[in-house]
């Protein structure tokens, strides 16, 4: 009788720990429901205006560049001394940031001369609205407590 009891527990040990194993873990981002702000190296920084174009390599590509300034125009190159620049797929999706060899995927962030890559977080192209042109999404990069950026952003797209 003790014999059983006990295999019913273990067997019970068994399941739970089979169970917890399988269970998928959180990804590796999550995107806040603010507008896109954090740090760059270590200076407070804040989404104000961005655009994005094509790759002058693919049209399957978009560069996006994300800025704390207005632009003059839309379309307009920005001089900025603190922003986020991207390449992403032209599709909608998450885009996992990461430095695997095969699909490298990351975000820098600069300030001034220096800059730093996010290889942690991800991109999400939420839309893109060719008849407006412009492109929404969310971002989660970190590269360490000192440079991260979280948050959705909407820009303008170029052609």
């Amino acid at each position: 009788m003790l014999l059983r009891g006990v295999n019913n527990i273990l067997f019970l040990v068994l399941i739970l720990a089979f169970i917890g194993c399988n269970r998928k873990s959180d990804p590796p981002y999550e995107f806040k429901d603010q507008n896109l702000q954090g740090k760059i190296i270590t200076q407070q920084w804040s989404f104000v205006d961005g655009v994005a174009r094509l790759s002058p390599t693919s049209n399957d590509t978009l560069l996006i560049g994300l800025y704390n300034i207005h632009l003059d125009q839309d379309c307009s190159y920005a001089v900025s001394e603190e922003g986020v620049n991207f390449f992403v797929p032209n599709h909608q999706g998450i885009f996992q940031l990461a430095s695997e060899w095969e699909s490298p995927q990351s975000v820098t962030l600069y300030s001034g001369i220096d800059n730093e890559h996010a290889w942690r977080g991800a991109i999400e192209i939420t839309q893109i609205d060719t008849v407006n042109n412009r492109i929404y999404g969310n971002l989660d990069a970190t590269v360490d407590d000192e440079s991260s950026v979280n948050g959705k952003f909407s820009v303008s797209l170029c052609k």
